[in-house]
């Protein structure tokens, strides 16, 4: 939401390797129910957001649309708008400019139309299962998910190695406080804890000499004040990104990354306008254009909104609002909660991984959280293969896990954690806890640090969490 602020940045290198097996996705479900539960059911607006990392480059997809639950038959239909943005590349066009060390990437954009449904069941613990009709995106035929039924919040995720795809659902009227007609009354209103994760893809990337910069993704967090028709933001942009340099080498070549990184404030403000069933747009002076808007949806009671932005200048990115209360502490947050965190790494073997992880949060209602669940992941690396102009390296893995350590959440909602992952790495998280305590939105941004899995270098993170109890 903005534009990249001016930026000090700092070189981090180191070499690694990774070993990566093959990959699966399933949600962890409890016991299902005799039927789908009657309250799940009704109309929803939904954010779509989704990952792709292959041999033919990187690509990142939102969108949003709308799905409807039939409780009385079990049934869950969704259709939406995507806008897919991809970075493809390889090897130069002209066969005179091949080499080991050439690369050409180039950006383009395509916008498709989704439709699917299918057959759910939710169990006690929140957790959904979706048997499709056809398969998804990503090329599976079931999803996972849970739900808050506090707020009226869906989740649907899938997982595979043709990417990763999440959407976040919020029903229509869930309490009555929604804006009847398009600009009756703002459904934004208070102060929000903004997180946001992004993505910028340049025009066109071309190697030179063996150098070449990656595309830039970062994690944005801050607080978001909305007033009538008016929202000021102040964030933060934690952004990374690789210089790679490639070298020949036996069996075609072999590359390195300096992993760059920043951090940036600033202020933006703009228009807040609703749209029919809690719809919401937030247009940032100056850019009048409907296509540099932040579009989504809102929960009924204006506590938790879901939005997107994709344009052809490149950028792409979902933002999540929670609204700050008054009085909480590590007693707001307590029980179990269902999780998924979309992830991005960069490592300083000139890798480049996508992962996506899926579990529960337990908090113990005094100070000590844990973390059980499995992180499925795809690493691209541009070297592999005896060729003028080897093939980009891609493997795959899923890796059960699990993390634990304390917590302390502020009179607002504030929340850090810190603790350990089960392969001793540190885990440093911050976020915000709505004022129920049923919904918790995390970032975590790590720099140089120790690799977490299949490497003994050095990597990069950006993550966005969203959990909620059932």
């Amino acid at each position: 939401m903005g534009k990249h602020y001016g930026r000090t940045w700092t070189t981090l290198a180191s070499l690694l390797t990774i070993q990566l097996g093959g990959l699966v996705w399933g949600m962890a479900a409890g016991p299902a129910q005799a039927s789908p539960a009657a309250g799940l059911g009704g109309s929803y607006d939904l954010v779509n957001i989704s990952d792709q990392i292959g041999a033919a480059g990187f690509g990142r997809g939102s969108g949003r649309g709308h799905l409807q639950v039939d409780s009385s038959t079990g049934r869950i239909h969704f259709e939406y708008g995507e806008t897919v943005m991809s970075l493809g590349g390889g090897c130069p066009v002209a066969a005179s400019q091949q080499s080991a060390c050439a690369r050409r990437f180039d950006r383009s954009q395509t916008n498709r139309s989704v439709h699917n449904a299918g057959t759910y069941q939710l169990s006690a613990d929140g957790t959904l299962s979706v048997a499709l009709d056809a398969p998804d995106s990503t090329g599976l035929t079931t999803l996972g998910g849970f739900v808050n039924t506090d707020r009226g919040i869906l989740v649907l995720a899938s997982r595979s190695d043709q990417g990763t795809h999440v959407m976040v659902a919020v029903h229509h009227d869930f309490d009555g406080h929604r804006p009847d007609a398009f600009g009756k009354g703002p459904v934004l209103f208070g102060q929000y804890a903004y997180n946001a994760r992004s993505v910028e893809f340049p025009r066109s990337i071309t190697s030179v000499q063996g150098k070449w910069d990656s595309y830039g993704t970062d994690v944005r967090y801050g607080d978001l004040s909305a007033a009538g028709f008016r929202y000021i933001l102040n964030q933060s942009d934690t952004a990374m990104q690789e210089a790679l340099t490639c070298v020949s080498a036996a069996g075609g070549c072999a590359a390195s990354a300096s992993i760059l990184s920043s951090l940036a404030a600033g202020v933006s403000a703009g228009e807040t306008l609703s749209g029919r069933n809690g719809q919401v747009f937030l247009i940032p002076d100056g850019h009048q254009d409907a296509s540099l808007a932040w579009q989504g949806a809102v929960s009924g009671d204006g506590t938790f909104a879901a939005v997107e932005s994709a344009n052809a200048t490149g950028q792409q990115g979902v933002a999540l609002l929670v609204r700050k209360g008054s009085g909480l502490s590590n007693t707001t947050a307590v029980g179990t909660f269902n999780a998924v965190a979309m992830e991005e790494f960069f490592d300083s073997d000139s890798g480049v991984r996508s992962a996506f992880v899926n579990g529960k949060i337990v908090f113990d209602n005094q100070s000590q959280w844990t973390f059980n669940g499995t992180d499925s992941s795809t690493k691209r690396f541009e070297c592999a293969g005896n060729q003028q102009c080897p093939s980009p390296g891609l493997f795959s893995r899923t890796v059960a896990g699990g993390a634990g350590g304390s917590y302390t959440v502020g009179t607002r909602g504030d929340i850090s954690m810190v603790g350990v992952a089960g392969d001793n790495t540190p885990r440093v998280f911050a976020g915000t806890v709505s004022p129920d305590g049923s919904i918790v939105v995390l970032r975590r941004v790590v720099d140089s640090g120790a690799c977490s899995f299949d490497c003994t270098g050095t990597e990069s993170a950006r993550s966005l969490i969203l959990a909620m109890r059932p």
